[in-house]
């Protein structure tokens, strides 16, 4: 990438440095959190599958009358 960075910077003489590197930065920022995010994918899988459990208790009807029979 530094290299590709490089070319542009001696071909296109209207883009300043810094504009490459930004870009530059800004690429190598966006794979890392992909390469972030594609890891906890499998986890994502169990906690949908958690939650899901969670949520179907919580659901669940109570056997308890909490009304009182005065």
């Amino acid at each position: 990438m530094f290299y590709a960075a490089g070319v542009l910077a001696e071909n296109y003489w209207s883009m300043k440095m810094d504009e490459i590197m930004s870009a530059l930065f800004a690429i190598m920022f966006a794979a890392f959190q992909a390469g972030n995010a594609a890891a906890f994918g499998p986890d994502m899988g169990k906690a949908k599958a958690a939650a899901d459990r969670v949520f179907k208790i919580i659901d669940y009807p109570s056997q308890i009358n909490a009304r009182s029979q005065d």
